[in-house]
């Protein structure tokens, strides 16, 4: 048996969101921060953002 260590998908979409805001402005850094916040925003949409307990992942970073 193998254990693995999976982050909170609201706690992972933040991640994928400050990953982009760190990415470089050249034509691979442009192309992954489009894949990241897409990512982020996928994650967001299937949780329902609003009631994602999203507030608490923010403020605890």
């Amino acid at each position: 048996m193998v254990t693995v260590n999976v982050p909170a998908p609201e706690r992972y979409a933040v991640h994928k969101l400050i990953v982009a805001s760190r990415r470089e402005n050249d034509d691979n850094g442009v192309l992954k921060r489009e894949k990241d916040v897409q990512q982020a925003s996928h994650l967001f949409e299937a949780m329902g953002a609003a009631d994602s307990g999203l507030q608490p992942c923010l403020r605890s970073g």
